[in-house]
């Protein structure tokens, strides 16, 4: 894939991940307080970076590890580091918003969070852009194997345009021409034989 087109993947993915996140928070239910409208400011911009980072190592890698045979490699770096960055970004944004909010308890609990919201958003990426990576060979596969074929078919088609050119039909038509007026039984098995050529052909 030279180009990347998944601007609707960047838009549906983590949209869909921040109302899962707002609904399991309950900010979604009213009343609306300022604590849940900084949650849910925090929950955006928490999943949109995390899901952009997620991206970008997974497409960066892919540039490194191109080909189907460096899969298992690919996907563990890209594990590995999904996983490392988009952790620390919890961590991190978690800090700024408990400041925000003037709360700096950061427990267990919120850290097993973390790592299942981690490992959801990491397998949730690299699982969707694998599997369009693998079609997207497939479809090119496919493409390459029906242009092979089509260059095959061209190339014995052009064999058969040499095959029959028009010096081998005037060079026939002249040896019929000598015949006719010599033996014109030999001059008709002549115009059998060469029918029966240029049907072959």
């Amino acid at each position: 894939m030279k180009k990347n087109n998944d601007r609707w993947l960047r838009v549906i993915l983590p949209f869909v991940l921040i109302v899962i996140a707002l609904y399991n928070g309950k900010t979604l239910i009213p009343p609306y307080t300022y604590a849940k409208g900084i949650y849910a400011l925090y929950t955006v911009i928490c999943f949109t970076i995390s899901f952009e980072i997620s991206r970008f190592i997974i497409l960066e890698v892919r540039h490194r590890l191109p080909y189907l045979q460096q899969t298992r490699k690919r996907l563990f770096i890209a594990i590995v580091f999904d996983l490392s960055a988009i952790y620390v970004l919890k961590i991190a944004t978690f800090v700024l918003y408990r400041s925000v909010l003037k709360s700096h308890n950061l427990s267990v609990e919120i850290l097993i969070g973390f790592a299942l919201e981690t490992i959801l958003v990491a397998a949730i990426s690299i699982g969707l852009y694998e599997a369009l990576y693998f079609y997207m060979k497939f479809l090119q596969a496919e493409k390459e194997k029906e242009q092979l074929l089509r260059a095959n078919v061209q190339s014995q088609l052009d064999g058969l345009k040499t095959q029959v050119n028009p010096h081998f039909l005037f060079n026939s038509l002249n040896s019929l021409t000598a015949l006719i007026s010599r033996d014109g039984v030999k001059a008709e098995k002549f115009v059998e034989e060469m029918s029966g050529v240029y049907r072959y052909l």
